[in-house]
């Protein structure tokens, strides 16, 4: 009974309840059942007791002993299961409730076997140590290879999952290498080498390199991001010259009145101060050309191959910072196939023979700088192309989320948001300059970098209602009722259709008359404002009012007015308000947020209405209160859009 007891505070159930299954899950062995025919018979009774659900406990102790008897008689007549039969009842699946089981059938075992002795009236202490050795002896009988095969699978389960986790944790998002995920966001997966590029004022920055069905890979947004806050902060790994006539240590402009003593490029002096740059092409390049640049070189292939010399110096002296553009893709088929491009690389391979450098690098490094690189100041004068590992993953549109800030001189560049991004949306800046038409931006997307961009703009043929590629219609009819030309296709380039008079005119002609226009203010006299507004009018009587012809003549007074406003007459001035209101309009469809466009000329327009408060209450049209009130407005108008303007930055 010491037995029950124990079971009792363990809070055991003395009774066992198997399913069919669950039984053959301990079906014991041939030489199993061997063993129990030969300890006594207590088994057998155990088994006769467990199937007839211990009905003899209440009956004397001679009739379960005949019972046993007859049962171990039929017993003996039947045949023992063969090794096969074992193997089939063995290999039965077993779920994770086996262990259970059993433990509870060896209870179950113990408790029967100790009302057995007690019923025999054998003393406690005996039954005890008979129960004691058949609980023993049952252990070894129980199946337990179910058990191993069970830590086995779990072992390998865990060792596949610590893998899989590895390979996801090794991969980083910039270059491709070995890497591990940012202990503080746990949002993005770099190496040490590009982890730097992640953090901004000792904070994360909200940015992940994933791949986009549609898009390629892009960066997106890994949180909600405000108006003005600081997404991206990047370091130029290589810095190359612009394909013009420049200097090839700092990009400033030269005349070629001095060149470089050794090989011959154009140096803007003796004393450049990026002249530690041209000492990395300068000894390979000596020989190179025969005799100096002139100004009617200003797209020799020389300038493009020193960029490329550059970037394969710095696979093989420099692996790290090459490492950091691994992800880019050159679109080298592309740049192949290419007409224009195809040609120039011709030159400079050849250009490039004597140094040794094979074809496919020579093609990866100018698909490179060609698709990636970006342009900024060097030096106040200058202009320099750069490669940034994680600004090249930025996504083109023409509705853009993001807006550049550059360092001159630090080769940096900082990235501020100019609308609410929401988590998971892709970061964007705009490749083309803001004020472009349809036709441009479409020719240089597709030439420059190989995309077609997809914008709530570009799929628009009224561009988001602006009409800032519609010219007016040639007949006089369609004039009078605003018949203006739109894109039959907006994506593609295909014919214009006159949303009046349904005729269609070609690209091209569409183009040519853009084109005409452009030469005709080449050919206005700098400074004339009558002659400028004179052309404002023209314009506007040939293409929509918002057209960008007509809004970028309107940029270009408002800056050159804006440098003389006092000047001007109380009419220029109030001209100026009016075009600045027209120009805040249309940015704040095709440019909105906080971008620097804006700002520009809210602080312009600011300026104009401050001097008609000023002319008004020295007139006495307005009092002084009135006027300090505008000047209080005028002061937070500028306060807010220095803030779009200007970015500090971290000398550090």
């Amino acid at each position: 009974m010491k037995m029950t007891r124990k079971n009792k505070k363990k809070g055991k159930n003395p009774t066992l309840n198997t399913s069919a299954e669950e039984t053959n899950e301990v079906l014991p062995s041939a030489e199993q059942e061997t063993e129990l025919q030969n300890e006594n018979m207590i088994p057998c009774q155990v088994n006769e007791l467990l199937s007839n659900e211990c009905d003899t406990k209440n009956s004397s102790i001679e009739e379960p002993k005949k019972e046993v008897v007859q049962n171990q008689e039929k017993n003996d007549r039947k045949p023992l299961s063969n090794d096969k039969d074992y193997e089939s009842c063995s290999s039965i699946p077993e779920d994770k409730n086996t262990e259970k089981l059993n433990t509870q059938a060896k209870e179950t075992l113990v408790e029967e076997v100790g009302t057995l002795c007690q019923d025999d009236k054998l003393s406690s202490d005996q039954s005890e140590v008979n129960v004691e050795d058949l609980v023993e002896k049952e252990k070894e009988k129980l199946p337990t290879h179910v058990e191993e095969q069970e830590k086995r699978s779990e072992k390998q389960e865990e060792n596949t999952n610590i893998g899989t986790n590895k390979s996801l944790k090794s991969s980083c998002c910039i270059c491709g290498g070995n890497g591990q995920r940012c202990i503080k966001c746990k949002n993005v997966i770099l190496c040490d080498n590009c982890l730097p590029r992640h953090f901004h004022v000792g904070r994360c920055l909200p940015w992940s390199a994933k791949d986009v069905i549609g898009s390629g890979r892009c960066l997106v947004a890994t949180r909600s991001i405000k108006p003005l806050e600081v997404v991206i902060e990047d370091s130029a790994v290589i810095t190359v010259p612009v394909r013009k006539m420049s200097c090839v240590g700092c990009g400033r402009g030269v005349n070629c009145a001095y060149s470089c003593p050794s090989c011959l490029l154009p140096l803007c002096g003796s004393g450049c101060p990026g002249a530690e740059s041209h000492t990395i092409e300068c000894p390979l390049l000596k020989g190179c050309l025969t005799e100096k640049l002139t100004l009617d070189d200003k797209n020799h292939t020389i300038f493009t191959a020193v960029g490329c010399i550059r970037f394969l110096q710095i696979k093989t002296k420099e692996p790290e910072k090459h490492r950091k553009l691994a992800n880019l893709d050159p679109q080298t088929k592309r740049i192949n196939s290419d007409p224009l491009t195809s040609k120039l690389l011709r030159d400079i391979k050849e250009m490039l023979k004597s140094l040794n450098y094979r074809e496919e690098e020579i093609e990866y490094a100018y698909g490179l700088i060609k698709l990636y690189g970006y342009n900024l100041p060097d030096v106040p004068d200058g202009k320099v192309r750069s490669l940034f590992p994680v600004q090249s993953l930025l996504s083109h549109s023409c509705l853009p989320n993001l807006q550049y800030f550059e360092k001159e001189g630090g080769r940096k560049i900082v990235l501020q948001s100019t609308t609410q991004i929401e988590k998971g949306d892709i970061l964007t800046v705009r490749y083309t300059p803001f004020l472009q038409g349809r036709i441009t931006l479409t020719k240089w997307l597709n030439e420059q970098r190989y995309i077609e961009c997809k914008c709530p703009r570009c799929v628009d043929a009224t561009e988001l209602g602006t009409f800032t590629s519609s010219a007016l219609c040639d007949r006089e009819e369609c004039k009078e009722r605003g018949g203006l030309l739109l894109p039959v296709d907006p994506i593609n380039r295909t014919d214009w259709i006159c949303s009046a008079c349904q005729t269609r005119k070609s690209q091209a002609e569409v183009e040519e008359i853009e084109e005409n226009y452009i030469a005709k203010f080449k050919e206005l006299p700098q400074g004339d404002l009558n002659g400028y507004y004179k052309f404002l009018n023209e314009l506007g009587d040939r293409f929509h009012a918002s057209h960008h012809l007509v809004m970028r003549m309107a940029q270009f007074l408002v800056l050159l007015q804006g440098k003389r406003l006092e000047s001007l007459s109380r009419e220029r001035i109030e001209t100026q308000s009016v075009l600045c209101d027209k120009l805040l309009a249309y940015v704040s469809r095709l440019d909105p947020g906080a971008t620097q466009n804006r700002a520009k000329l809210l602080l312009e327009k600011n300026k104009a209405d401050l001097n008609l408060a000023k002319l008004d209450c020295e007139a006495g049209l307005i009092n002084r209160k009135v006027f300090m009130a505008k000047i209080k407005e005028g002061v937070r108008v500028e306060v807010n859009a220095k803030k779009i303007l200007y970015f500090k930055w971290d000398n550090k």
